[in-house]
Formats: structure tokens, sequence, C-alpha cells
């Protein structure tokens, strides 16, 4: 039978739970909170931006409003419900550190106490019995009552200092337990509390599989709308798809975990995760490291010098000579190395994985056509540039049954006519 503490009837037992999964799970939390946050923000952008005009998508911006709202209550909830956790496991950890190791010592103390109990009680009992003797008993002699006093004597002695390390290792529980229950009372209470706060308790993993729909109807348009442009928006879309990506399976996958939605999406979702990853990291391995900015300023570089080796020397005593030198010789470079627009093919986009790729092909093309065939070098150049910036069938493959796959995914998932597994 467990023993339970003298004051506070506490159970003397060990405290469940794994401090360390739980305070990893509300840092988890936390993170995947603060995530949300971010990306309700840039939703937020995104409806509040006029890009989405030009493009024709203004599907994008309402979907962007209406998910806006409902992702950054969930990120809300989730931040708070990770800095719960992340203190309870605090509380929980200090506890059982406490706790655990002197169950064993607190057992065997009480047992000495008990034992000590049984002691003195026998050794009064022996004291008082000197003081009773039946007519047919012999008195008991001084040295009879010397040494039943000394064994009670002993027997209190023993009793008092069993009763002191008793008492110390037991008050000491007692704080100890006290204070893991008012931490995990107060756990509870405030989970509780980021519910209310967060405005969404309220069937939450009902409103949780809403809202992932939504957000997997917004990956499938940001996807979309990524294929058409370049430049700084679409490393916009790209992290904003990449995160929405992230949140989309861990969400799906708590939802899947506590029996409110099938496995079946978590393995599409993870399927969709998955294809957009692969795909960005085929298309940066090969890219080399080449970007957009680092090519245009090779080209414009390039034919800037090439352009320069055909004008007379600078010397320094035809000051005005040599400025009109320069001044020619940038112009030739601004003309031949003009920027192409942020919308590209998007079929171009696909094969390549990359719309930067694309967009460096569209420069390529251009500064071929623009610049004057006297400059060897530079055409030379661009071909060369042509060369790293060409993708192989095999690739192009690649990329495309990615793209398919992910897309599948993601639509599927979306409208609800995948396959099921198992």
């Amino acid at each position: 039978m467990a023993l339970t503490s003298p004051t506070k009837g506490y159970q003397l037992r060990r405290l469940e739970g794994n401090a360390g999964d739980i305070d990893k799970r509300g840092n988890d939390l936390v993170t995947l909170g603060q995530q949300m946050a971010s990306t309700a923000e840039a939703l937020k952008d995104i409806a509040d931006s006029s890009l989405h005009k030009s493009l024709g998508t203004d599907k994008l911006a309402e979907a962007a409003s209406e998910t806006h709202e409902d992702l950054d209550k969930a990120g809300v909830r989730y931040e708070l419900t990770g800095d719960v956790l992340v203190t309870y496991a605090g509380v929980l950890e200090t506890a059982q550190n406490w706790i655990h190791p002197r169950i064993e010592t607190i057992t065997a103390a009480e047992e000495t106490y008990q034992n000590a109990l049984d002691a003195k009680s026998e050794a009064q009992s022996a004291a008082d019995d000197l003081d009773r003797t039946w007519i047919w008993e012999e008195e008991p002699t001084p040295a009879d009552r010397e040494n039943a006093a000394e064994a009670l004597g002993a027997a209190t002695g023993a009793l008092t200092t069993a009763k002191t390390d008793r008492d110390t290792l037991w008050t000491e529980f007692e704080t100890t337990f006290t204070t893991w229950s008012d931490g995990y009372d107060d756990a509870v209470a405030n989970l509780e509390k980021a519910m209310e706060t967060a405005g969404n308790n309220d069937g939450f993993w009902e409103n949780l599989n809403d809202f992932l729909a939504v957000l997997g109807a917004v990956i499938m348009v940001l996807a979309i709308v990524a294929l058409f442009v370049s430049g700084p928006f679409a490393l916009l879309l790209m992290g904003l798809i990449a995160v929405m990506s992230v949140i989309h399976f861990v969400g799906t996958l708590a939802s899947a975990m506590t029996g409110h939605t099938t496995w079946d999406n978590v393995v599409w979702s993870a399927i969709g995760l998955v294809t957009f990853g692969a795909g960005g990291a085929l298309a940066k391995i090969a890219s080399k490291g080449a970007t957009f900015g680092r090519v245009f300023s090779a080209g414009r570089s390039t034919l800037y010098q090439a352009a320069r080796a055909t004008l007379p020397r600078a010397r320094w005593f035809t000051p005005f000579r040599n400025i009109g030198n320069w001044s020619t010789a940038r112009g030739i470079a601004r003309a031949g190395t003009q920027k192409p627009g942020w919308l590209v093919n998007p079929a171009r986009s696909i094969v390549t994985g990359s719309t930067d790729t694309v967009r460096i092909q569209n420069f390529l093309a251009n500064m071929g056509r623009n610049v004057p065939s006297q400059y060897t070098g530079v055409h030379t150049w661009i071909l060369q540039q042509q060369g790293l910036a060409s993708r192989g069938l095999g690739f192009q493959a690649a990329q495309t049954a990615l793209w398919g796959t992910g897309t599948t995914a993601s639509v599927g998932s979306t409208f609800g006519f995948l396959p099921k597994f198992g």
C-alpha cells in the first residue's frame, strides 16, 4: 500500500510525464505559433498589396484576407499553449528531480519511525510491568529498574531521531508536491486561458480542419501565382509557401493524432511538403549559386569592359575625351543589358524549378539580341552563361514530375478526390 504524507495526505509516488518531451513540445508549439503569426502578417500584406490586381488574382487577395485572421488566432493559441507547457515542464522536472530519488529514502525513514514507535512502546510497557508484579513473581531489583529505564531512554532517543528525520523528509516532500500540484493546476487554467485569448476554443479541432482546408487552397493559389513572377516577390511567395506547407503538415498531423482527420490527409500533406522542398533543392543545386543579380551584374560589367576596349585609350591630357569614352561605354552596357520584366513563362518555371532561372534565361536571350555582333567576346560569354542556365531533359522531367505530384496532392486534398491508403 502506498504511503501518504502525515499532514496533507499526499500519496508518495512518481510523478507522471517526461519533462524533456513536454519542454520540447512546448518550444515546438511556440516556434509554430510564431511562424503562424509571421505568415498571417505576410498574408495580410498580400491582401493589401496591388500586385494581385496586376496579375488578375483577386481571389488570392480574398483568400489571404480570410485566412489571415484564422491563422493569427491559431498562432496565438499555439504560442500561448507552448509557453504554458514550457513553464510546466520546468515545474515537473524540479519536482521529479527531488521526489523520485527520495521515494525509497522516505519509505525507509517511515519504516524506521514506525519501528522506533513500536520499540518505544515495548520499552515503555516493559518499564511499566516492573510496577505491576503478581504475588508469585519476584520483586524487580534496582538493576532491573535501571536496565528498563536505560532501554526506555534509548528507545525514546531513537524515536526522537527517527521522527525528526522522517518529519524533515515528509515536510520537504509536501512542499515539493504542493509546488508541482499548483503548477499543474496553473497549467490547466492557463491552457484554458490560451483558448479564450485566441478566441477559437469552441470546436477547436473542427475549426482547425476548416482552417487547414482554407490554408491548403491558399497554398495552391500561391504556388500557381509563384510560377508567373520572379524577383523579390517570388522569394516572398516561396518563403510563404514553405512556411505554410510546414504549418499545414504539422496541423494535419496533430489532427490525425487526435482522431479528427485521417492519416491519408497526413500522407498527402507530407507529399506536398516533400515535393516542394525537393524541387527547390534540385533547382538550387543546378544553379550552382547563380542568381539573376549576379548574372546581370557580370553581364553588364563584361559588356562595359568590351566597349571600353574598342574606344581610344584614356590619357591624362585628354580628360574630356576620357569622360566621353566612359559615358559611351556605359551607355552601350546599359543598352545591351536591359532587365527583363518580373513576369515569366509558367511552363518554363515548372521545368527549371525556379523563376529566377527563367529570368536569367530571358536576360541572356535579350542580351544576345541587343549586343552588337562586333563584341564577339561578349557573345561567347553569353553562350557560356546560357549553357550554365540550361537544364537537361532528365532534370526537366524530374521537376515536372515533382510539380505534378505536389499539385495533385494539393488540389486533391483541397477538393477531396485523392485515393485512400490502406
